[in-house]
């Protein structure tokens, strides 16, 4: 358990720096392999970033929404 308000706020800023630099990667690959929309290589990669973001969203959800241990 943090109990060093500065602590915690180090940590905050630096998931969310992460967060932020994951989802720019993100946006240039897509934006990258969108560059040759007929590769099917390309789509499926496209296809599979999707797919997870929707796993990671999901996820996001259920720890904002749900009690913990229920």
């Amino acid at each position: 358990m943090l109990t060093d308000p500065q602590r915690f706020r180090e940590l905050w800023e630096e998931k969310h720096r992460q967060q932020t630099q994951l989802q720019r990667e993100r946006e240039n690959e897509i934006a990258r392999l969108n560059e040759d929309p007929f590769n099917p290589e390309s789509q499926k990669r496209i296809q599979e970033i999707i797919r997870q973001e929707n796993i990671e969203d999901n996820l996001q959800y259920a720890y904002e929404n749900n009690p913990a241990g229920t």
